[in-house]
């Protein structure tokens, strides 16, 4: 219901009396969430660029990272460009490295899916295994994103079991 959670998401930024309150940026993370599932890059974009500055203004630097990841997601499935999706690579991992393990399973597999797309199999893996793992420990945002680049791949390499 990607219609009624942007709603959602209206009224609980509207709730707001600070709009510089560090709860804005979280917020509008997982509006940027939605909005990728949903495809609908631009308006994603939009939002994690918005996300990111008042993630900065207000020193919250997970925030900061992860709406500069999830833009950059949302720049890499809009043009395919490269050095979209390195530079979501780098903000997630780096995220991820840092200790924050929070929903890091969707970041996880869309990496794993942009390595099986690029045809780095033993790399797609690797990270598809990660996702694999988080999803076990209840992060389960990532695991059919994971699941579903995995059976690519293998389709891809003629591998059907």
């Amino acid at each position: 219901n990607f219609p009624g959670a942007i709603e959602d998401f209206d009224a609980s930024i509207a709730a707001l009396v600070d709009m510089d309150h560090p709860i804005l940026p979280s917020l509008e993370t997982q509006r940027c969430l939605a909005l990728i599932y949903f495809g609908e890059f631009e308006e994603a974009i939009r939002r994690a660029d918005f996300s990111e500055r008042i993630a900065e203004r207000t020193h919250a630097r997970f925030l900061v990272f992860s709406s500069r990841a999830l833009g950059n997601y949302a720049r890499f499935c809009l043009t395919g460009a490269q050095q979209s999706f390195e530079d979501f690579a780098e903000a997630s991992l780096r995220l991820i490295s840092s200790g924050r393990q929070q929903r890091a399973s969707y970041k996880l597999a869309w990496i794993a899916d942009a390595m099986g797309e690029k045809g780095e199999a033993n790399q797609a893996r690797v990270f598809a295994y990660r996702t694999f793992r988080r999803a076990l420990k209840g992060d389960r945002l990532g695991e059919a994103i994971a699941a579903r680049a995995m059976a690519r791949l293998n389709a891809r390499q003629g591998d059907r079991d």
